[in-house]
């Protein structure tokens, strides 16, 4: 849209749209350009109707979902989710008081023996229990330091195999004879007679290049075996706790066999007990999962209501901007008015032989006597004309509701006028005299609602003062960057 707001006079006219004559890529982005400033939207319409069919297929599928969700829960008699959470609660607390129940006849049943070796048992599990804990978690951590080495250890192979592919590349280039330079391209001959049979270097470098690297190779390989050694020791380390919770473990497993065998008369009058607990409780976990499905179905429910509340809200949106695009801009009466405007400009620019001036509705172009702006072989005319274009578009659009930017910068108005010209029809001084008259008409009566900068080589004697924003001398004395 920055095109539209200037207007370079350096060419016969502005080279944008002069350019776009040819280029069609130029063309296609000017004329899209013009129809977004004036709201014209042709193509936008059918692309609307295209995402608005889209929408309402989308609406559509998400009703079916939601009534076959509402008429499953309606069916399986669940209507309401915070019912639905006051019997999972109810369910819970249940569960909460069975594992209560099933927790005292335990402590019950143990309570009941009055046996030294058990009470001492069940104190050695617990401490062997904590103690395997430990031991796991030093393994988890000394694994996780062995692959850390090991990593490092890789690192170092891969450098090791850098250094090694770097010296043997040396080795082989050199081992070769060369009759041209692979650098320079010349006979070798013509180099000074050295060591080496490329450019005439010395070797000398060559050789503290691979000494270096074999140097650095060296100490990289160092390195790596000490990694290793590390490595392989903290291997052992992890054998070692290994083994210490293997024999932990059976240890645990033969104290819990004991227990077991010292406890289980005294747990016999209580096992219907427990077993009927059991029982229960799995069977409300069982209500718990389908109760959960149900809750699940509900918040779906719940979900696709909201989903379709605003799909619905997009589906009547996209219908108003339909209906408002419809009627916002015509584009035959845009461009009525465009002409309208264009003309009136031109007759007070005082075109010489003014007749039939119009913007065409098939190019978006200026025609002034019934021929293409371009076409009409007059400098002079080219210039008032492409002003003229420029200052309708302005003056058309400078609603709130189209996207002009509202600023036009005009370089060089005088360009092919008055003196200037070669052509006797444009040589009046008060042709030009009649553009800045104009131009100062159209700041008094928009001095809110646009802004015109204008450049030009000289300006007329009644041009007023508050309309002169800077000037600057042809002798370089008086500048335009000091002056502001």
């Amino acid at each position: 849209m920055f095109k539209y707001s200037y207007l370079k006079q350096t060419k016969i006219d502005n080279e944008d749209i002069y350019d776009a004559e040819n280029n069609y890529v130029l063309n296609y982005k000017r004329k899209a350009t013009f129809e977004i400033i004036f709201d014209i939207y042709d193509k936008l319409i059918n692309d609307l109707k295209a995402q608005l069919k889209e929408k309402k297929d989308e609406l559509s599928n998400d009703k079916t979902k939601y009534n076959g969700i509402s008429e499953f829960l309606k069916n399986a008699g669940i209507n309401d989710f915070s019912e639905s959470e006051k019997v999972k609660y109810k369910i819970n607390q249940e569960i909460s008081e069975l594992k209560n129940r099933l927790s005292i006849i335990k402590n019950k049943s143990f309570e009941d023996i009055d046996n030294t070796l058990v009470k001492e048992l069940n104190s050695v599990i617990a401490k062997d229990k904590l103690n395997v804990l430990k031991l796991e978690k030093q393994l988890n951590d000394q694994n996780d330091y062995i692959n850390k080495l090991i990593l490092l250890s890789n690192q170092y192979d891969k450098e090791i195999e850098k250094l090694d592919a770097a010296i043997m590349g040396i080795n082989l280039i050199n081992k070769y004879d060369y009759l041209y330079c692979p650098n320079c391209m010349k006979p070798l001959s013509k180099h000074t007679n050295t060591d080496c049979q490329i450019c005439g270097k010395t070797m000398d470098e060559v050789v503290e290049n691979i000494a270096l690297l074999r140097a650095e190779r060296i100490s990289n390989v160092k390195k790596r075996n000490e990694i290793d050694k590390h490595i392989r020791e903290q291997e052992l380390k992890e054998e070692t706790i290994e083994n210490e919770i293997k024999k932990l473990s059976q240890v645990l497993s033969k104290n819990n066999r004991i227990l077991s065998e010292l406890t289980e008369q005294f747990i016999n009058p209580y096992v219907e007990e427990i077993g009927l607990i059991n029982l229960k409780i799995g069977e409300h976990y069982k209500e718990l999962d389908e109760l959960k499905k149900n809750l699940d179905f509900i918040k779906e429910l719940n979900r696709l209501t909201l989903l379709l509340v605003q799909k619905q809200k997009e589906v009547d949106a996209l219908d108003t901007k339909i209906k408002t695009k419809k009627s916002s801009s015509d584009k035959d009466e845009v461009l009525i008015g465009l002409s309208s405007t264009f003309s009136n400009i031109l007759k007070s620019f005082k075109f010489p032989k003014l007749s039939d001036s119009f913007i065409n509705k098939n190019n978006y172009l200026p025609y002034v006597r019934g021929k293409k702006y371009n076409d009409i072989g007059s400098l002079g005319a080219v210039t008032l004309i492409t002003m003229a274009y420029y200052l309708s578009i302005l003056l058309e659009s400078k609603s709130e509701d189209l996207n002009h930017l509202n600023l036009l910068m005009i370089d060089t108005p005088r360009k092919n006028l008055g003196s200037s010209s070669k052509e006797k029809d444009f040589q009046d001084d008060e042709i030009y005299h009649a553009v800045i008259r104009y131009l100062i008409q159209v700041c008094e009566d928009n001095d809110d609602d646009l802004q015109l900068i204008i450049v030009n080589n000289g300006y007329p004697d009644f041009l007023p003062n508050d309309n002169l924003v800077a000037e600057f001398s042809s002798n370089g004395k008086v500048g335009l960057i000091d002056d502001i």
